[in-house]
């Protein structure tokens, strides 16, 4: 910012003039500079017709020049604008991934309540040991939620050296079967990671 300053102010006066702003808006570093730099008045200097709108916004001391204490001033005014931009875009970014994440979370929700139906072949509202295992072995729409759902606990349910300790992983309350708030539980638990 300092050397597009010192660009403008061809004097070396340590302030530019609205001659000097004409002149130097023309080169490519300062255009440049002025194009992204976040401040509307800054970027107005390029603009001949708004050129002395612009000169009178950053001209606080009505002067008829931009001090380096001015420049600098809207320098600092830019920066902050451009840092407010990132956050807002960051929050925006952050607000949307969260969105995206609940949304997915609800359909793998679904799909679990389902794969839980599905394993509870007598209806109890729990499932045994034995429905867990016969889904595994036999249920191909089981198998497939297991393998995508994202939680170890459950995907060790596929392998049958680690079913009996996957199992009693997921019966949180020892109650020798898995009911659907425990079922649940370690579905959120795999898509927290």
């Amino acid at each position: 910012a300092m050397e597009v300053f010192r660009l403008l102010d061809a004097d070396e006066s340590m302030s530019v003039d609205k001659d000097e702003l004409l002149q130097g808006v023309k080169g490519k570093e300062v255009s440049t500079f002025l194009k992204d730099c976040g401040n509307p008045f800054l970027q107005e200097l390029l603009v001949p017709s708004r050129l002395e709108r612009a000169m009178n916004e950053l001209d606080t001391d009505s002067d008829g020049s931009i001090s380096i204490e001015e420049w600098e001033e809207a320098i600092e005014a830019a920066l902050q604008t451009k840092l407010n931009q990132i956050a807002a875009e960051r929050a925006r970014k952050r607000a949307q991934a969260k969105k995206e994440r609940d949304k997915y979370a609800a359909e793998v929700l679904v799909l679990a309540r389902q794969v839980f139906a599905m394993l509870d072949v007598d209806e109890g509202g729990t499932l045994s040991h034995d429905e867990v295992t016969n889904g595994v072995e036999n249920d191909e729409d089981v198998v497939k939620f297991l393998i995508n759902c994202g939680n170890a606990d459950l995907a060790a349910l596929l392998k049958p050296k680690k079913l009996k300790k996957a199992l009693e992983e997921l019966d949180v309350d020892n109650s020798g079967e898995i009911d659907s708030e425990e079922w649940e539980a370690a579905v959120m638990k795999g898509l927290e990671k």
